[in-house]
């Protein structure tokens, strides 16, 4: 770039700076893959009790999320084999949340209409980050399993991420399978104590 001058208090326009591609990711980070060079789920089947549906992997997923996206594999989960007779209904957990939070509500289901399906990810990304990968697996598993209809319920921090996802989604996708969503305790409306921050 072109050399210029900083003076204390003076107003300097027009200044164009470059940064070599090596430095695009910082220093930090460059220890990690880019993050679609990681191996997500897309519909892998687990059971519920399995350990990565649990409390540990949320923890690293909220405090250090490159991490857990490094150690743990984070997407799309169905918790038994696909029966296209069925529909599923993805669940989408909050901050430092998990998906065994959501057993009851599973147990709970009509084994004979429906089939869970759980997204699991780092919570401490950006939400629209979240939202964004969400689209891409739920972009591809409806191509390959075609449902005829998706429900959504989300907990928490998990509804603004599901809201974000489809407004992404209706938008890239208007043939989508989603027909429903459902939030428990989402801050739909914001967060009161969130304006602390600002103050």
């Amino acid at each position: 770039t072109d050399e210029f001058e900083v003076i204390e208090r003076a107003k300097v326009r027009r200044i164009k700076l470059k940064i070599d591609s090596e430095y695009g990711r910082p220093r930090e980070l460059q220890k990690y893959k880019p993050l679609e060079a990681y191996n997500f789920s897309r519909g892998d089947v687990l059971p519920l009790n399995d350990p990565l549906f649990g409390e540990e992997p949320a923890k690293l997923g909220m405090w250090e999320p490159l991490e857990a996206v490094k150690k743990h594999r984070a997407g799309i989960y169905m918790l038994q084999p696909y029966d296209p007779a069925k529909t599923p209904v993805l669940f989408v957990h909050g901050m430092v949340g998990y998906p065994q939070q959501f057993g009851a509500l599973i147990e709970g289901l009509d084994e004979s209409r429906f089939q869970p399906w759980v997204f699991l990810y780092p919570s401490g990304f950006n939400l629209t980050g979240i939202a964004r990968f969400a689209h891409m697996l739920m972009t591809e598993l409806e191509s390959k399993r075609t449902p005829a209809r998706t429900c959504i319920v989300a907990h928490s921090m998990g509804g603004l991420v599901s809201r974000k996802f489809l407004d992404i989604h209706i938008e890239k996708t208007p043939n989508n399978s989603v027909r429903g969503l459902v939030t428990l305790a989402s801050p739909l409306g914001g967060m009161p104590s969130a304006a602390m921050g600002v103050k």
